[in-house]
């Protein structure tokens, strides 16, 4: 699940709206890797640079940059 949905703020129009896409999100969340996972909330939840990802990760910033491409590429396609 993701604990902190400020990603939704402003985008729903009602609170039914608001769960529709949360729930479509958490859907599309479970379907990355752990790896993937971790990377997006560090991304956008921690607001960490790729290179700072990298160091944690212990992966090369190409590596992050692809993992993130294709985590996105995952969320963007329809369940």
């Amino acid at each position: 699940m993701i604990p902190d949905l400020r990603i939704l703020d402003g985008h729903a129009k009602s609170q039914g709206e608001y769960q529709e896409m949360h729930d479509s999100l958490c859907k599309a969340m479970d379907r990355l890797k752990v790896m993937e996972r971790l990377l997006i909330a560090l991304y956008y939840y921690e607001e960490m640079s790729m290179v700072e990802i990298s160091r944690v990760l212990d992966k090369s910033e190409l590596e992050v940059a692809e993992a993130h491409a294709e985590a996105l590429r995952k969320l963007k396609t329809p369940l």
